[in-house]
């Protein structure tokens, strides 16, 4: 099978088809309990995705990261198929982390995580 992109992390605008996780920007401010329940619409010009052919590559170089969110079930774990949330704090935590771990092209997501966490209240990271 051939890959729809040789990234890792591509913006939202060259997606093509629906096989995708996402990283998308939190707009509001709202507590954790309220922003882990809000359903967003796909597909943000501002997003940024992960090919489900790069899954298991995104996987193993992320999930460490990933692991403690915030999901609509009330659970703290990673959930593949439904929205996961992750605060301002943790997405700050989280780029502390990446910039001194230097993941698989860790050097497209810090921007994009830079933003997440100073201009933003986090991001959600929603599911295939």
């Amino acid at each position: 099978m051939q890959k729809t992109h040789d990234k890792l992390f591509i913006p939202c605008t060259e997606r093509r088809g629906s096989g995708y996780f996402e990283f998308q920007f939190y707009k509001k401010d709202r507590p954790v309990q309220k922003a882990a329940q809000d359903y967003h619409q796909h597909w943000l010009p501002d997003s940024l995705c992960v090919h489900i052919d790069h899954q298991d590559v995104f996987m193993r170089h992320y999930l460490p990261y990933l692991r403690e969110t915030n999901a609509p079930n009330g659970s703290h774990e990673f959930c593949y198929f439904a929205p996961n949330y992750y605060t301002k704090e943790q997405t700050a935590e989280m780029l502390e982390q990446i910039r001194a771990d230097r993941p698989l092209e860790w050097e497209m997501l810090i921007p994009w995580l830079e933003k997440a966490s100073t201009e933003y209240y986090g991001f959600f990271l929603m599911g295939v």
